[in-house]
């Protein structure tokens, strides 16, 4: 159960939003605002008095021009929001020609109407890649100036203002390379936020991977005792309830809910085990406070108490294995000595038969405590057993020979029995020796009746 799913969708949808399309828009929105503001200023008569007093009928048709133009510019920009650049550099285009005309039937230069070009060249350049901007700045300069050309060719006006004009063309190459120069660190502060986006998603996400396939039980509430994030193994501990985001601890594990209340009251005491459900496993909760004095609510820990006590009979083990390996080395330094006496008593001349076969035994049952040792030492490393096929029946007459004659008894006190003969096994040698010295073992050593009565049948079948 991943109660982070939704933060994550989020997240990510987040970082793929479009800035740039936003201020596009925001841009567009200017544009109708200021083509209805010319618009209804004429027409009202509650504007400056320089509006379309040169030219009351050219001014009229350009301004209704204009704000259709600007309104079908803004509509596209909800419904083609790819055409990012084309609508853009036709709404700059639009705005120099429209404020141009505007300008003229107001008066020209003097009227003051061409420092509106130096706002949409500002706000356009914020939209802009690259330096497209600089070229606008250039067409709206060059249109400014050719405009007092045209009226002072045509005298439409009694006097020029080219010192205005040439004014007006600086400040429009001022305002473009310095929205240009901001419209570089916004892009790159709005490329580096969609990269901590991005960031910030995976690592969530690596996150709640981690969580959710830890053995260790994790549940996390708020400061009101609704669940906020349970991982799989919380949910298989506490019996896997139905429990969404939002759901009351209380609801879906009361035993907790208890021993997390009582865990506020006091936190310096150690909490009991509990079971969450009946039948359930004993678990053991920790508490963790969120925020200064938990007030962004608890990370809960739920430990399986049968899988403590596992781990510390696993260390237990490994710690007796190293300790069985140590005096197993310690063993066989004496037992390499035995064995080399009792290599030098049999190569003796003048040794009797009786010592001579005492000699063997000697011998004999050294190499069995060696390869006692051997397999202990094997067990103490975890060696993997190396299993091979293996003929039974002859392979055992050999091994209870060897077995029997170390423990003294007679080949008819030991029974054999295979069916059938050619039975085959796919074993370790060694390992499979190893129980056959154990069986043999016990068996001389807790018999209780004469030695003559004890009999061993090995048995072996399909």
């Amino acid at each position: 159960m991943k109660l982070t799913s939704d933060l994550l969708q989020q997240l990510k949808a987040g970082s793929g939003a479009d800035p740039a399309g936003g201020t596009l828009r925001l841009y567009l929105g200017y544009r109708v605002a200021l083509a209805l503001a010319l618009l209804v200023s004429f027409a009202a008569a509650v504007g400056p008095g320089m509006l379309g007093q040169h030219a009351p009928g050219l001014y009229a048709i350009a301004s209704q021009g204009y704000l259709a133009l600007t309104l079908l510019a803004l509509a596209l920009a909800y419904v083609r929001r790819r055409d990012h650049d084309a609508l853009c550099y036709s709404a700059i285009f639009i705005d120099i020609l429209a404020i141009l005309v505007l300008m003229h039937a107001s008066g020209g230069v003097q009227s003051g109407l061409g420092t509106l070009l130096a706002v949409s060249i500002a706000l356009a350049s914020l939209s802009m890649v690259g330096r497209t901007a600089l070229l606008f700045a250039a067409l709206a300069t060059l249109g400014v100036l050719t405009e007092q050309l045209y009226a002072q060719i045509t005298l439409s006006f009694s006097d020029t203002a080219y010192t205005h004009a040439g004014l007006l063309g600086a400040t429009y190459f001022a305002l473009a390379l310095l929205a240009h120069a901001l419209s570089r660190r916004i892009r790159a502060s709005e490329r580096l936020a969609s990269q901590r986006g991005f960031d910030l998603a995976n690592l969530a996400e690596l996150n709640d991977y981690v969580i959710q396939h830890m053995q260790t039980g994790v549940v996390v509430v708020d400061e009101q005792d609704l669940i906020r994030l349970m991982n799989e193994a919380a949910w298989y501990q506490l019996g896997m309830p139905e429990a969404t985001q939002g759901t009351p601890l209380m609801y879906i594990a009361p035993a907790l809910a208890q021993q997390l209340s009582a865990w506020r009251i006091d936190r310096n005491t150690d909490r009991p085990a509990f079971r969450a459900v009946s039948g359930g496993r004993d678990l053991r909760a920790s508490f963790t406070p969120l925020g200064e004095g938990g007030a962004h609510g608890t990370l809960t820990f739920l430990e399986d108490t049968a899988l403590i006590t596992e781990r510390a009979q696993q260390l237990k083990l490994a710690s007796l294995g190293q300790l069985t390996a140590s005096i197993a080395h310690e063993i066989r330094n004496p037992l390499g000595a035995i064995s080399h006496a009792a290599q030098l008593l049999r190569e003796s001349p003048d040794l009797a038969p009786t010592d001579q076969r005492l000699a063997e035994i000697i011998h004999a049952n050294g190499q069995r405590v060696n390869q006692v040792i051997e397999n202990i030492l094997k067990l103490s490393r975890r060696d993997r057993g190396r299993p091979k096929p293996l003929v039974l029946l002859p392979w055992l007459q050999e091994q209870l020979g060897e077995l029997g004659r170390s423990y003294g008894l007679a080949p008819a006190r030991v029974r054999l029995e295979v069916d059938p003969a050619g039975t085959t096994v796919y074993v370790d040698p060694a390992q499979l020796r190893q129980i056959l010295t154990t069986l043999f073992d016990n068996a001389v050593r807790h018999f209780q009746g004469p030695p003559d009565a004890l009999r061993l049948r090995i048995s072996a079948g399909i």
